[in-house]
């Protein structure tokens, strides 16, 4: 099968090469997004002097679906660009409304999936772990991913720059279950200049966690990094881009206690000291800290502990960890069964939150 990024960027290069090769004769113009994924289609339709489409014929129901049936496929095997090219075929040969509606729901799919796989790509990085009341250095990267040079212009004659709208929110933990959470927005422009394939634009942002200094809880915070950026006199080779980059997002845990450090570099040490000490702050920051593989069998741990109440100065701890573990507000509910299975379901490869 074709990799998403062997299919899409050898579309994005055919698509480039031949858009670059055929605007010598004519002025460079904006291209809509309609016209930036349609890649075979496009070539004609910007050389000078090449006819337009190929002929149309009446495809049948039944054709509609197992094209629609092809380029769902394609899209969850990764290829973004011969999903495109199916459904345009498709829809050249116009078939009945119900199969049109669905091609057409899938191309705008496919449309987003090769814009991010092949043209240019959004993503923020930050520190996994931080003291809460330090500030946080965010970084958002516009990654080109196209064969030509990404550009950002100086903001001049009403355009303005292109934003990184960073959606930030805050959730902060506490030993007694308690789970507050807001969000805002920090926006930054992106500096002007210019990304070599495969190069990228960065912006940073720094984070003020120490206005919350009258909010810190008896546990961890989680700041979640996300939001879009919005191009403005942005450009891939001649092609203006219009539509919203999604930014991948990141996670920081922050945490307010001193000696964090120790507990975060021996969670699951930590997390039995907890238990044996009565001392719910540690046990909570020791949950935070356990790497992905460890997250099930220790709620399947704390699971045990609770239903056999062995452990009445940490109960609530136990609680909100279960509930922090399980991303589940009825939690309290959950079996010990039910964490076992989990656990002894669980991967080594399990997401990291």
């Amino acid at each position: 099968m074709t990799s998403i990024r062997g299919a899409a960027a050898f579309a994005a290069a055919l698509f480039f090469s031949a858009l670059l090769s055929g605007a010598g004769c004519a002025a460079p113009r904006d291209l809509s997004e309609e016209e930036l994924v349609a890649q075979p289609k496009l070539v004609h339709e910007v050389k000078p002097g090449v006819p337009g489409a190929a002929t149309k014929g009446t495809a049948t129901a039944a054709e509609g679906d197992a094209a629609a049936e092809l380029a769902e496929a394609q899209l969850s095997e990764g290829d973004p660009a011969s999903a495109l090219e199916t459904v345009r075929k498709a829809l050249d040969r116009y078939p009945p409304r119900e199969p049109s509606d669905r091609l057409r729901s899938l191309r705008a799919r496919a449309k987003k999936q090769f814009l991010r796989s092949a043209i240019a790509r959004g993503e923020a990085s930050a520190p996994a772990m931080a003291a809460e009341g330090e500030p946080l250095e965010v970084r958002v990267a516009l990654h080109n991913l196209s064969p030509v040079p990404l550009a950002a212009s100086e903001p001049a004659g009403g355009i303005s720059p292109t934003l990184v709208l960073l959606r930030v929110t805050r959730t902060a933990w506490d030993i007694y279950g308690n789970v507050r959470s807001e969000s805002w927005e920090e926006t930054r422009p992106v500096p002007a200049g210019e990304a070599a394939p495969g190069a990228s634009l960065e912006v940073a942002v720094t984070v003020d966690t120490d206005r919350f200094r009258d909010a810190r809880p008896h546990g961890f915070v989680r700041y979640e990094f996300g939001g879009t950026i919005l191009p403005s006199g942005l450009r891939v080779g001649e092609t203006a881009l219009h539509d919203r980059i999604p930014v991948e997002p990141a996670a920081t845990l922050a945490f307010p206690q001193k000696g964090w450090e120790e507990v975060a570099a021996e969670p699951e040490v930590h997390l039995d000291r907890g238990l044996e000490a009565g001392t719910p702050v540690r046990l909570l920051v020791a949950v935070a800290c356990l790497p992905p593989g460890a997250r099930a069998g220790g709620g399947a741990k704390l699971a045990r502990i609770l239903r056999d109440g062995s452990a009445p100065a940490v109960e609530n701890a136990l609680r909100a960890a279960l509930r922090y573990l399980g991303e589940d507000p009825g939690a309290d509910a959950w079996t010990l069964a039910a964490w076992e299975a989990r656990a002894a379901g669980a991967a080594p490869a399990e997401e990291t939150r």
